[in-house]
């Protein structure tokens, strides 16, 4: 399974990336969408949360790239933190950094899954971790 979030008002223009794909009907109200194509299901939630059943493979995925790439709102470099422990009066603090300098650098950070780590399982932020390493970072435990 891969997750990626939108911001709620891109939800109109995200589908339209699938309107060759089948359409299948929503198994609840908080499904704005759900597609089939190449044999990946994408279900978009009206929260802007989009889940696929597995990895998108080429053409799809280059896609999706290409419609954050376009709605990157940065015009510079961002760097992204995020932390994790209790500070220093119960345990350790461990604090994390990355540069992601274009806007492509940062469609392929969310494609990839960078958000919020309390989000994410163990095995996604472990999968997050790896690919984060690709671009200039630091940790610290303090």
């Amino acid at each position: 399974m891969h997750t990626i979030r939108l911001p709620q008002e891109q939800l109109s223009e995200f589908t339209q990336l699938f309107s060759g794909a089948q359409r299948i009907n929503a198994k609840n109200e908080y499904e704005y969408g759900r597609y089939k194509i190449d044999g990946l299901t994408i279900i978009i939630y009206t929260s802007g949360k989009v889940v696929f059943s597995d990895m998108p493979p080429g053409s799809i995925r280059e896609r999706i790239i290409g419609f954050l790439v376009e709605r990157d709102p940065f015009p510079g470099p961002v760097i992204g933190s995020d932390e994790a422990g209790k500070g220093e009066s119960i345990g350790p603090m461990i604090v994390s950094a990355v540069l992601l300098r274009t806007p492509e650098d940062r469609a392929l950070a969310r494609f990839n899954g960078a958000m919020d780590s309390k989000e994410l399982s163990a095995v996604q932020l472990s999968e997050v971790s790896k690919r984060m390493k690709e671009y200039p970072h630091a940790v610290r435990i303090m």
